[in-house]
């Protein structure tokens, strides 16, 4: 394939995660929510890879790879839950750009496993991500004088689950086809997110699911759009491109977050968190032109 149409189709799965915000606010608008959110997400999305495989011919991993994947699976659900909650609290642009720290806690979590050393270049990262979070986390043109903690406690806290699904998902999909086994991981997620929303039916507490076109709109887009599509395509583009090329264009999407959140939500961060932001993303790209390691790229099902 032509590595420019690949950078392309990179960057249009940029934009179909970065988007996933967007959709997000639009469901919550139609008073859906985030059980109402995830587990449509991960049902659709499921069934339509499984229904890609098939047509492509392609096989399931072996059974007894599955369970690995399964963990990766309930992992992807604590990830999304911190990340889909996080945006009833505080901007959507804040929350993608608070999330483009998982590189950095992929890095300190191999680092104490023992996996990877501390290069000189990590530590440059390092130290530029933390200024850049001091600078974003500062107040911004949004109406209040500060952020609400509990948003950003859960956006961190989705960088932080999503960093020990990268290290843990490393090993449990290497030698895997990435489609394949993102089909296991998502049935898998949409299996234990059935689960709990039957569990808080019967506890009196029933999942808000969308009640109008618009809503069903939202919830389709974020399943098809920032699960199916944008993963299909950051395999492709992985695959023709490598993980650092890879890794480089998608660091579009916290940039394309901010900008469609100032387009379709009139959502503003003053002029020092975009510093923080540019500072956040700089340490992402630093670790992402690092020799190979597990924080080069974002993982196929993501």
């Amino acid at each position: 394939m032509n590595p420019l149409l690949a950078s392309a189709l990179v960057a249009l799965s940029a934009a179909g995660f970065g988007a996933m915000a967007i959709f997000a606010r639009y469901a919550y608008a139609d008073g859906v929510d985030v059980y109402g959110v995830l587990m449509p997400r991960f049902v659709i999305a499921a069934a339509v890879l499984w229904w890609l495989l098939r047509w492509r011919g392609e096989r399931l991993p072996p059974a007894h790879r599955w369970p690995g994947l399964a963990l990766m699976g309930l992992g992807y659900v604590a990830q999304s839950f911190c990340f889909f909650t996080a945006l009833r609290y505080i901007p959507a642009g804040m929350v993608a750009l608070l999330l483009y720290l998982y590189p950095i806690f992929v890095v300190l979590l191999a680092w104490l496993l023992g996996q990877e050393a501390l290069t000189p270049r990590k530590l440059v990262a390092l130290a530029v991500c933390s200024v850049g979070t001091a600078l974003t986390l500062g107040p911004g043109d949004l109406g209040s004088s500060a952020l609400d903690p509990r948003g950003v406690a859960l956006a961190i806290g989705a960088a932080l689950v999503y960093s020990v699904y990268i290290v843990g998902g490393s090993r449990a999909t290497r030698g895997l086809e990435p489609m394949a086994s993102t089909t296991v991981i998502l049935a898998s997620a949409a299996a234990g997110l059935v689960v709990i929303v039957a569990v808080r039916f019967a506890l009196g507490e029933p999942a808000r699911f969308a009640h109008s076109v618009s809503g069903w709109a939202a919830v389709l887009a974020i399943a098809l759009v920032s699960t199916v599509l944008a993963v299909g395509l950051f395999v492709v583009g992985l695959k023709h491109l490598g993980a650092s090329r890879t890794a480089l264009i998608s660091t579009l999407e916290p940039v394309l977050t901010v900008l469609l959140a100032a387009l379709f939500l009139a959502e503003r961060l003053a002029p020092m968190q975009f510093v923080g932001g540019a500072l956040v993303l700089a340490g992402a790209l630093l670790l992402a032109f690092a020799p190979a390691s597990a924080s080069s790229g974002r993982t196929a099902s993501a």
